[in-house]
């Protein structure tokens, strides 16, 4: 999929084999609501699981869901602010989980776009590494779905502490908290067998004493009950985890070093690593 780079309004299908387009369509077309400034540049695309449905995030303050066979689109639902936001589907396909600008968790039907539920919750998926440098940034997952699509995992800031929360997906009550850790969190993912949850952890050092987060883990937490359970030595900070499918592998990307650019410092040198969880 692709969409124009110019006025980032139109989406387009394209089959990789053949390298030929199948279908683009504008996604313009709905009315601005209250709070809404009728943007249309797509900032976010997420197929559902059977490949039938995009979900479409529009700057101007709208999700929108649209039938991939035919370009019609489905629904389209108001929603605060369309910049920065996040968006997952259920592993059924019957349901948006959305973290939004505003720091809210919005469940929507991915049928109608009907609101099942919202609840407020501090989100840091851009966070500050070592305090002191504010040019430091890791972009991480801060939604991620249980593989039998009953609890969802978040990353937040809880009283200045970042902790992995697990809640309940059809009515958003809190069930857990993990195990805390000190250092900063990033990255979560569940594993597929339902048995781990995983996050990476950034600690160790400062830019002051050239040793920023060497002392960075992988942390992993019992995904019933939060228990912590082991953890495995990472270099720096890993922002990305994925499982393989039987869960028996976790890959990272992890960067290696890192360079100074003015009073920033910028991570550098970025590696994929792959773990075999035992």
């Amino acid at each position: 999929m692709h969409y124009d780079s110019s006025t980032n309004t139109i989406v387009q299908i394209w089959d990789i084999q053949k390298n030929r387009l199948i279908k683009d369509w504008n996604v313009q077309g709905s009315s601005p609501g209250p709070g809404q400034t009728g943007d249309f540049a797509v900032t976010t695309l997420a197929w559902s699981p059977d490949n039938t449905r995009l979900a479409v995030i529009c700057t101007g303050g709208f999700v929108q869901v649209w039938d991939v066979t035919e370009g019609s689109r489905l629904w389209t639902s108001p929603i605060s602010n369309g910049r920065g936001v996040s968006v997952q589907w259920s592993p059924d396909g019957t349901t948006l989980a959305l973290w939004t600008f505003n720091e809210q968790m919005e469940m929507l039907d991915a049928h109608t776009g009907k609101r099942l539920f919202q609840t407020a919750a501090l989100n840091f998926s851009q966070h500050d590494v070592d305090g002191l440098s504010r040019g430091i940034t890791q972009i991480s997952e801060s939604l991620v779905w249980s593989s039998d699509g009953t609890r969802l995992a978040m990353l937040i800031d809880e009283q200045s502490t970042s902790v992995v929360q697990v809640c309940d997906a059809r009515t958003g009550q809190r069930l857990f908290t993990c195990q805390h850790f000190e250092g900063r969190l990033t990255g979560c993912s569940w594993s597929p067998n339902g048995r781990y949850l995983a996050a990476g952890n950034i600690a160790g050092g400062s830019s002051a004493d050239e040793t920023l987060g060497e002392g960075s883990t992988i942390q992993f937490w019992d995904a019933q009950n939060g228990k912590a359970l082991f953890s495995y030595q990472a270099p720096r900070a890993s922002e990305r985890l994925a499982w393989s499918p039987d869960s028996h592998f976790l890959a990272t990307y992890n960067p290696q070093d890192y360079g100074h650019r003015g009073i920033h410092v910028d991570f550098l040198h970025f590696a994929l690593q792959v773990f075999q969880v035992v």
